[in-house]
């Protein structure tokens, strides 16, 4: 799938959640520069994917053929991400088994009520870890803990699967408090792939 399709579904599925979104809203909820946003939004109205309300401020509702391009693209990338998983898992699991080594983690508690960590268990298994519980302090519901809650809990450490948290220096404090921490994440002190290596090229500079 060509990243420009995977923007496309962006917008879409933007438009999709905020039914009389603004081009501002909608480049905010993509991370991209308004001129490129606007150049998407065109195409989609050309191929008939939306429809714009308004003069001044332009607003976007999907059309019945834009959200067909909905579904089809949904199934596109995840078919696109169930390659990229299965090409990925051994390593994953490997990088698991090793971080879990070092902490001497063997009774793991999965921190994120995400749809990530069912995966993250999967595959915590298969790297040999016994997953015991899945907590989270703002989704604690039926099957999910609050930290308080880990007192009947035996385990020795902590598995994030909520990237959104993976920098939150408080929450990772505070679970530290109770055990070692794996936060698959952070590579490097950031959560963001370094794409264009200027964050290794100026950690060098700073090295010399």
């Amino acid at each position: 799938m060509k990243s420009t399709e995977i923007k496309y579904l962006m917008l879409l599925n933007g438009v999709d959640a905020a039914p009389a979104a603004t081009h501002a809203e909608l480049a905010d909820a993509i991370d991209s520069p308004p001129s490129l946003v606007n150049r998407y939004l065109k195409r989609l109205e050309e191929w008939g994917a939306l429809i714009v309300d308004g003069a001044a401020e332009r607003r976007y509702d999907l059309t019945p053929s834009g959200r067909r391009l909905v579904g089809q693209g949904t199934w596109e990338l995840l078919a696109f991400a169930g390659d990229l998983l299965e090409r990925h898992r051994e390593r994953s699991i490997e990088e698991l088994r090793e971080e879990a080594n070092r902490l001497g983690i063997r009774r793991a508690v999965i921190y994120g009520a995400v749809p990530l960590a069912g995966l993250v268990g999967r595959w915590a298994r298969c790297a040999g870890l016994d997953v015991v519980a899945t907590c989270d302090e703002e989704r604690a519901g039926e099957g999910i803990l609050r930290l308080d809650g880990l007192g009947d809990v035996r385990f020795d450490g902590f598995i994030l699967a909520d990237r959104e948290r993976a920098e939150d220096a408080v929450l990772l404090s505070l679970l530290e408090h109770y055990a070692p921490v794996i936060n698959p994440f952070l590579i490097d002190g950031s959560a963001e792939p370094d794409w264009d290596g200027r964050a290794g090229q100026q950690q060098r500079q700073e090295r010399r």
